[in-house]
C-alpha cells in the first residue's frame, strides 16, 4: 500500500464520517420522506465502515447499494449545498460496490 492509497483512504473515511454525522442531524431537523432517507443513509454508512472493519465483501456491497440508493435519492431531493454530502456518502457506496476497500 502505498501512501497515496493510505492517504485516498484516510480522507475518504474523514469525508464519509462527516457526512454521516451530518445526515444524523438531518434525522431530527428534515420531515417526511428525507428523514427516512437520511436514516438508510446514516445506517448503511455505518453499515458499510463495519463491512471493512470485519473485511466482508458481500456485506461492503449491500451496504454501498443501499446507501447509493439513499444518497442519490437525498441528492434529488435537496437543494444547492446541501447536495455536497449525500454526493460524498454516495461516493463512499460506489466504493464499496466496487470493492476497492478490499
Amino acid at each position: 500500500m502505498t501512501i497515496f492509497e493510505l492517504m485516498g483512504g484516510i480522507l475518504i473515511g474523514f469525508g464519509t464520517f462527516g457526512a454521516m454525522f451530518w445526515s444524523a442531524w438531518r434525522v431530527i431537523s428534515a420531515r417526511g420522506i428525507r428523514r427516512w432517507l437520511y436514516v438508510g443513509a446514516v445506517a448503511f454508512t455505518l453499515l458499510g465502515m463495519a463491512s471493512v472493519s470485519l473485511i466482508s465483501p458481500p456485506l461492503a456491497m449491500f451496504a454501498g447499494g443501499g446507501l447509493v440508493f439513499c444518497a442519490l435519492s437525498l441528492i434529488w431531493g435537496e437543494r444547492w449545498g446541501e447536495r455536497f454530502l449525500p454526493a460524498v456518502q454516495a461516493i463512499f457506496g460506489a466504493l464499496l460496490i466496487t470493492g476497492a476497500p478490499f
